[in-house]
């Protein structure tokens, strides 16, 4: 019988979510927001005599520890240098059940940033075909050496878009909604990251949606990506039909638009 494990990545492996009544966890609770070197307490509302395992995700806490009887309580502390920040869920499995009833908590990791911490990121500026499409800035942020800390899912990161009618911003993702060029903004607590935007108009051949002037397969792939998805900005050059959002019927109307034999 295995013991009580905070063995990490093994979430995607546990089973459905199970009988809630016969296994819960009562704290932390759902959202909880913890730093890096904080300590967790996770506390099991179980009948005595069961055998728990304990899960998480990636990087989260790595201890084995076993425990057959009550309480059933287990701490660990966020390692000070998790990769990234967001959300992590913590998982206890009941291992004396043949269902294997699970209970499963979300945390929220932060970074503590301080005022002479820095942003970075692999793009150094965002370019768009047409007006519609949508590309993500992962950003780390630094503060006592080259690597760093994804903040990419933070909670307490901010942006802004200098033009908000060339281009929108959620969380770290841009769309381009106008031809025309702005910049977008990053901050996080002292430190903060700026990016040129530039969205083309494009060939203004009906169906390019690569701009280099011919409709063909690279055209229609970039319809299949965005299939059963809205529009988001007006006159999105893949709604090919104008019903606000991309689909199938777009993708046929695209193929008879191909430049080429057989649309190679």
């Amino acid at each position: 019988m295995q013991g009580l494990v905070f063995l990490l990545g093994l979430v995607a492996l546990l089973p459905a979510q199970g009988n809630a009544a016969q296994i819960s966890i009562s704290r932390p609770a759902n959202g909880t927001v913890y730093h890096p070197g904080d300590t967790v307490t996770v506390q099991v509302n179980n009948p005595a005599g069961d055998t728990l395992w304990f899960g998480g995700q990636p990087h989260l806490d790595e201890n084995d520890v076993v425990t057959k009887e009550g309480p059933y309580v287990h701490t660990f502390k966020i390692p000070t240098d998790i990769p990234a920040a967001g959300d992590q869920t913590v998982s206890v499995v009941d291992l004396s059940t043949p269902d294997k009833f699970a209970a499963r908590v979300t945390i929220h990791i932060e970074p503590q940033v301080s005022a002479d911490a820095t942003l970075s990121s692999q793009r150094t500026s965002l370019h768009f075909k047409f007006p519609g499409l949508t590309q993500t800035v992962p950003l780390e942020a630094s503060q006592d050496g080259p690597s760093g800390i994804d903040v990419s899912a933070s909670n307490q990161l901010q942006a802004s878009v200098a033009n908000p009618q060339v281009a929108s911003v959620n969380g770290v993702s841009v769309t381009a909604l106008s031809r025309g060029s702005t910049t977008v903004t990053f901050s996080l607590g002292g430190a903060s990251i700026t990016f040129p935007v530039i969205v083309d108009k494009g060939s203004g051949v009906r169906g390019d949606l690569t701009g280099n002037g011919i409709v063909d397969l690279d055209d229609l792939a970039v319809i299949q990506s965005a299939l059963n998805t809205k529009v988001v900005a007006p006159n999105d050059p893949r709604d090919l039909n104008g019903d606000g959002k991309i689909d199938a019927l777009d993708a046929r109307i695209l193929v008879t638009l191909c430049t080429r034999s057989g649309c190679k």
